[in-house]
């Protein structure tokens, strides 16, 4: 097990890996190969209804927002007095990914999972960064609650990205998106 898979989970990668297969198959068009790829998860995920426990399939990909914007506030409060400015700055600039890379999940898109890949990496090297900086500023209860807030916050993003609900949805969305690319390459007249 690499590194990678160890950080990110198996699952989440598994997943990437899948959604660029079948993405690579629309590409080369083949047929036979998507077939396959999308009989093989008809089941539908679970939509609960609200305040009935569990999470919803579009839940899953709204926590995983959630929880990484908080988590990079978090983090930019108790690092305030060493990232003022490049704080809001590098704040609007994980906003504007995790909001393509939601947008991206109602789609199935690949570039979305990676993207929640790429923000959760890049909070946890402020993770470590922020830790580091704490030991040596002086103490402040405040710093240290809002740095556990978004290492926890952190933590359940990683949960939720590598849970059963968010991978039924993006199998569930990209053997639409399968369904779709078959029948309009079997609907298409044959060129000549």
């Amino acid at each position: 097990m690499s590194l990678l898979e160890k950080m990110a989970g198996a699952r989440l990668l598994a997943l990437i890996n899948y959604c660029r297969g079948v993405d690579a198959g629309i590409a080369g068009r083949k047929l036979a190969e998507l077939k396959l790829a999308a009989e093989a998860f008809t089941e539908m995920p679970k939509a609960y209804p609200a305040g009935r426990g569990g999470m919803t399939f579009y839940g899953s990909a709204t926590v995983v927002f959630y929880a990484l914007l908080l988590s990079y506030v978090c983090l930019a409060i108790a690092a305030k007095s060493v990232i003022s400015g490049l704080g809001i700055i590098a704040g609007i600039g994980v906003f504007v990914l995790l909001i393509v890379a939601l947008t991206g999940v109602e789609k199935g898109k690949t570039l979305s999972l990676k993207l929640f890949l790429a923000v959760w990496f890049l909070l946890s090297v402020c993770n470590v960064l922020v830790a580091g900086w704490l030991m040596f500023a002086p103490f402040s209860w405040l710093s240290l609650a809002c740095w556990g807030g978004g290492f926890f916050l952190w933590w359940l993003a990683r949960q939720v990205m590598n849970g059963p609900e968010l991978t039924k949805l993006m199998q569930w969305r990209v053997s639409l998106k399968i369904m779709q690319f078959r029948r309009d390459a079997l609907t298409q007249p044959k060129r000549k």
